[in-house]
């Protein structure tokens, strides 16, 4: 009976240091029972479960027949890897953190957008090339000193700081239809090669073929080197006088070194010279608004350029009338 009583003893002992194993993870086994790491699961011991009576009649949580103690040094091996482990995984989330951390230190929202900065090298410029583009699409109207900013990429912000407004940026462009026109003067009479004496009538008649086909070729843009901007620098010049050495007036500094070729040969009497830019310009410019927008635009390619080569004619012939 004694002997019994001690076997039911001990399995309720064993019982006990089962529940008691779950409670101390990673516990060396303490005299005469270990305590099992539930993490760990350790294997059946001689044929049993962990935690259960060994079947040769030892105790639970002694060690088994086979020297193996469950719960023991192989269970806290594996739960020391199980924490190294999870300590690298805390290392590397930490990592992590901080390389998606900015260098000043503050954290940026998971699925944030990183957005870089735009630094151009003269974004003047960029601002003037794609209001120009705008110009060239729809005239003066077209041109808006956002859209230009949103065309290379800055905020308006950053276009402010370059132009007051609209007005400003329109000015640019106009000036830049105004170079583009004198750039198109300079190629037709570059296609009159020869003594600026003998070939001066049809130089000049070169130049205001290539106006008309500026206009036809390039509306938008001709209609902003045109376009009234009350304000602006060149609000004051009437047209009648040469404006000055800058770039907006070369096309009309080269009609004026024209007439004085017409003049310095002989061809156009002095006495036509002093508002020969007044008359010369309004017919050319009269014709080239018919042929873009008036009538004229409706007539056949070869009879349109009949048209415009009789009217620079008519032009010259009054010029060089006595």
């Amino acid at each position: 009976m004694d002997d019994e009583a001690g076997k039911a003893g001990r399995a309720a002992t064993g019982k006990g240091a089962g529940r008691t194993a779950a409670r101390a993870a990673a516990a060396p086994a303490g005299p005469g029972g270990g305590t099992a790491d539930r993490t760990a699961s350790p294997g059946p011991v001689a044929g049993g479960e962990a935690g259960s009576p060994p079947a040769a009649g030892g105790e639970a949580g002694s060690p088994p027949a086979t020297g193996g103690r469950p719960g023991g040094k192989a269970a806290a091996r594996k739960t020391a890897g199980n924490t190294t482990a999870g300590s690298t995984a805390a290392g590397n989330t930490a990592a992590g953190k901080a390389a998606d951390r900015p260098a000043g230190g503050r954290v940026r929202r998971a699925g944030a957008a990183v957005k870089s900065g735009y630094h151009h090298g003269d974004l003047r410029n960029a601002l003037i090339a794609a209001a120009v583009e705008l110009a060239v699409e729809g005239g003066p109207e077209r041109v808006v000193l956002r859209e230009a900013a949103r065309r290379v990429g800055v905020s308006p912000t950053a276009a402010y700081r370059h132009f007051d407004g609209q007005a400003e940026l329109l000015h640019a462009v106009q000036v830049a239809g105004q170079v583009a026109l004198a750039d198109a003067l300079e190629a037709g009479a570059a296609q009159v090669p020869g003594d600026p004496e003998e070939v001066a009538e049809e130089r000049f008649m070169a130049m205001g073929r290539a106006y008309i086909h500026f206009a036809m070729e390039r509306p938008g843009l001709y209609r902003s080197a045109f376009c009234r901007i009350p304000g602006s620098p060149d609000d004051a010049w009437t047209g009648t006088r040469p404006g000055g050495s800058e770039p907006q007036y070369r096309a009309f500094n080269l009609l004026s070194s024209a007439l004085d070729e017409l003049l310095a040969t002989g061809r156009m009497p002095a006495h036509r010279r002093p508002t020969a830019e007044a008359s010369a310009w309004a017919m050319v410019h009269g014709m080239a608004d018919l042929v873009l927008d008036g009538p004229f635009s409706l007539l056949p390619e070869g009879e349109r350029e009949a048209v415009i080569d009789g009217a620079v004619r008519t032009v010259l012939a009054g010029l060089l009338a006595p």
